[in-house]
């Protein structure tokens, strides 16, 4: 036997970074050990005189795995070894079967805890000579035990530190989830739930809850009749699929309460399908503010609706006083006047017309609001129209030195099935404005057709409007000027109606607008060309009813 060679080994193990580094330094320490005995194993004896193999020469009998082996061999007394055949696997039990048959005589020397087991299969049994041997091999084997102990204590403290650290995140965790408003489930293969955390006794008040029940036993009546929620519930339950935030209400003593449950399938080793986990939450308040919600609405559309009808009808009925007011201005201003008098009907006049010009939009606002605003279509000449509507407005543009031009497209069909009423009512709106906040330069009102729209848009050179009011434009009551303190007249009801008819069109309104740039106003919408032999089978074009511009 070298001696260097072992000495060398035993260094070697000392310096082994981790266990099973030293287990495999160990094997070939066994193999260079000259001795007479067929198996040599480190075997370590537990207090209820059980012994685990550490480490052995002979890896096809004594079988060494990583981390230690489970129990293998009972010692039952000194120098004999039996088979623990309850607890040791069915692979191990015939490998140490063959190792005891086929052993003589064996050797066991006590070691710090741990036991170094010299056994032969043949005879003679053990001698002086033997004696020799085993004297010369157990300091050796010492000093491997010395260095195989010391990993082994650092494996153990690595364990119990581990296993300090799963205690404390286990105790973190309980914390948390006693703390959560949330609360924690397992049901078996039949949807039975099984485990459940503290929280739940909140939700259930007293309650059995959910334990050795399946959500279908505790449902309220009424969701026996959400088929289509609970038949897809079922559909993914019976696929094994997992399910989120899935809301039902239970019935509970003292009142029903709503929950939202999420979960998770399980399996076992085999892919057998063992039942879900999950999580589950009390929306009890959040349902109740929900209701809460919705019934205020539907108490404020109806308060909303009674308004709008309300408006509609003293709209009508302030409108024909006031056709009869400016009857009788008109024929006033035919007489014999002095100039004071001739001024005075004049601002007479102005101011009434201005105030029939608020309430029809307030009727058509309440009309819109209310949805009794009628969309009737009829068939036109949307050019013609642009030119009626666009005339109505050059004295207005004259008298403040404006250009009013119009620009259209020869693609423009001669002939179109639209709402010419509104469209009137859109263009009154937009080129009022248009003219009413420009000062100088021109106006110019512009048609085209583009693939199967029909475009209008209305360009003005006027003092524009800064980004910052982009977003009021289209808001009712609302108005946007260069000077926010030079307040135009007029309601502030023109932009959003004129907005509400488009989106009746099923059309949509936009505009570009830069301080001081002027501004463009641009509406469209689908329309479909009237060819001459569907022209009998429509309504005649009704004519547009003259409407005096706005007086300012």
């Amino acid at each position: 036997m070298d001696s260097s060679v072992i000495l060398t080994m035993l260094d070697e193990l000392a310096d082994a970074s981790s266990l099973e580094d030293a287990f495999a330094l160990s094997q070939k320490f066994f193999r260079e050990i000259d001795y007479r005995y067929n198996d040599f194993s480190i075997l370590s004896k537990d207090t209820d005189q059980t012994i685990k193999v550490v480490a052995s020469n002979n890896s096809g009998l004594m079988h060494t795995l990583w981390p230690i082996n489970e129990v293998l061999i009972p010692l039952c007394e000194k120098g004999s070894c039996t088979v623990e055949r309850n607890t040791s696997p069915p692979w191990l039990e015939v490998q140490v079967a063959r190792v005891r048959d086929q052993i003589h005589s064996a050797h066991l020397v006590d070691v710090d805890g741990f036991v170094l087991m010299f056994s032969r299969w043949a005879e003679p049994a053990f001698s002086s000579h033997d004696e020799e041997i085993i004297s010369q091999v157990t300091p050796l084997l010492r000093q491997l035990v010395s260095v195989l102990k010391t990993h082994l204590g650092v494996l153990e403290s690595d364990q119990r530190h581990s296993l300090s650290v799963a205690s404390e995140n286990e105790k973190r965790f309980r914390v948390y989830a006693e703390l959560a408003s949330d609360w924690f489930w397992e049901s078996d293969e039949a949807l039975n739930y099984t485990i459940l955390s503290p929280n739940q006794k909140t939700t259930f008040q007293g309650f059995d809850g959910l334990a050795g029940k399946t959500l279908f036993d505790i449902r309220a009546k009424s969701e026996t009749r959400l088929l289509k929620k609970w038949n897809h519930f079922l559909y993914l339950t019976n696929k094994h699929l997992p399910f989120k935030n899935f809301e039902f209400e239970i019935e509970v003593p003292g009142g029903n309460r709503w929950i939202s449950i999420s979960g998770q399938p399980t399996f076992d080793d085999s892919d057998g399908f063992t039942g879900y986990l999950g999580t589950a939450t009390d929306i009890t308040y959040i349902k109740q503010r929900e209701l809460e919600i919705n019934t205020a609405k539907q108490g404020a559309e109806k308060a909303n609706a009674a308004k709008s009808q309300f408006i509609a009808v003293m709209s009508h009925e302030l409108r024909t006083p006031l056709n009869v007011v400016l009857g009788n201005l008109e024929l006033l201003l035919q007489t014999q006047l002095d100039n004071e008098q001739q001024s005075m009907l004049e601002f007479t006049q102005t101011s009434t017309k201005l105030l029939q010009a608020i309430i029809s939009d307030v009727l058509d606002f309440s009309k819109i609001e209310a949805g009794t605003l009628d969309i009737e279509k009829e068939v036109v000449d949307p050019v013609k129209l642009v030119n009626e509507v666009v005339a109505q407005f050059q004295r207005q543009a004259e008298m403040k030195g404006l250009a009013l031009n119009i620009v259209f497209e020869s693609t423009v069909d001669e002939k179109v099935f639209i709402s010419a009423i509104r469209v009137a009512q859109v263009l009154f709106n937009l080129i009022g404005n248009a003219i009413k906040f420009t000062d100088k330069g021109e106006v110019v009102v512009s048609i085209e057709q583009i693939s199967k729209k029909l475009v209008f848009s209305v360009k003005d050179t006027g003092c524009g409007i800064d980004n910052a009011d982009h977003g009021k434009v289209f808001k009712p009551f609302e108005q946007v000027a260069e000077n926010p303190k030079k307040r135009r007249e007029g309601a502030g009801l023109g932009l959003s109606i004129s907005q509400r008819l488009v989106e009746l069109m099923k059309g949509e309104i936009k505009f570009t607008s830069s301080p001081n740039k002027g501004s463009t106003f641009t509406f469209s919408f689908h329309s479909f060309p009237c060819l001459n032999r569907y022209l009998l089978m429509l309504k005649p074009i009704t004519r547009i009813v003259k409407r005096d511009p706005l007086p300012f």
